[in-house]
């Protein structure tokens, strides 16, 4: 019988042979030999990892070339190389893509929120930053609120993922969707001096520059999420109380309010 689907028309840059060749190269003592496995098994695998990252993701900087975003990353992937244990059963290709992915967006994060403090909210007056109508307080506990961030960003992401659940999205929610669990998974870097207000400008400057969208595009494009957001919230809330809250309970009583756009 004929397998079913598409034959793969070119190799993948980071299979079988490479995390071989990774395995090698960890357990390998002598510098030398462990230069030459990396340049002749890894180091274009590793760059076309890392490429590919940058543009499916959309996390080009402003500031940095091409050319120096990747060899930045590369860079920064070097000293935490040594930290994957193939005997845990998992890939390089898993392993290394998430250090790449999350250096960069950190980089993006941190270039948008500098970008934030010198341009307009959509074109606003750098002393918008000051006021307290553009920041957010949370409410909750600290150990409520990180855990629901993290929580609800894996659930985001899993939901826009799925090939089944995507499609009941359009292209540019997907585009915000993805910024939206990139900036949760990320939410610490938005408050400021380590309390519990962090501020819209920033987040939104962040959402922009993921998503090249106008603020505007982002807020229509967000209303899903933010149903979303609010339900697994009510159902966290509901899991919390063990039973002495219901949904029957008048919203004023909940925790905390619901955040304006």
């Amino acid at each position: 019988m004929n397998k079913r689907g598409r034959k793969r028309k070119n190799p993948r840059y980071f299979d079988e042979a490479e995390e071989l060749a990774l395995v090698e190269y960890l357990q390998m003592e002598d510098a030398v030999e462990k230069n030459r496995i990396y340049e002749i098994h890894l180091k274009d695998p590793l760059y076309k990892m890392a490429e590919s990252i940058m543009n499916r993701y959309q996390l080009h900087s402003k500031e940095l070339s091409y050319e120096e975003m990747i060899n930045d990353t590369l860079s920064f992937l070097h000293t935490k190389a040594h930290l994957f244990d193939p005997s845990l059963g998992k890939k390089g290709f898993s392993y290394y893509g998430t250090i790449i992915k999350n250096r960069m967006l950190s980089l993006r994060i941190k270039e948008s929120k500098e970008v934030g403090k010198k341009e307009n909210y959509d074109v606003i007056l750098p002393t918008i930053i000051e006021n307290e109508k553009y920041s957010y307080t949370i409410d909750e506990e600290p150990d409520f609120s990180t855990d629901f961030f993290v929580e609800f960003a894996t659930f985001l992401d899993a939901t826009i993922s799925s090939q089944e659940t995507a499609k009941k999205f359009k292209p540019n929610e997907l585009k915000v969707g993805n910024a939206i669990v990139q900036v949760m998974k990320n939410w610490e870097s938005f408050f400021e001096d380590g309390g519990s207000k962090y501020n819209k400008n920033q987040i939104y400057e962040c959402l922009r520059s993921l998503t090249n969208l106008s603020t505007k595009d982002i807020r229509s494009n967000m209303k899903k999420f933010k149903l979303l957001y609010f339900k697994k919230k009510q159902e966290r809330l509901i899991k919390n109380s063990d039973g002495d809250y219901t949904p029957s309970k008048n919203k004023s009583e909940l925790p905390n309010k619901k955040l304006k756009s």
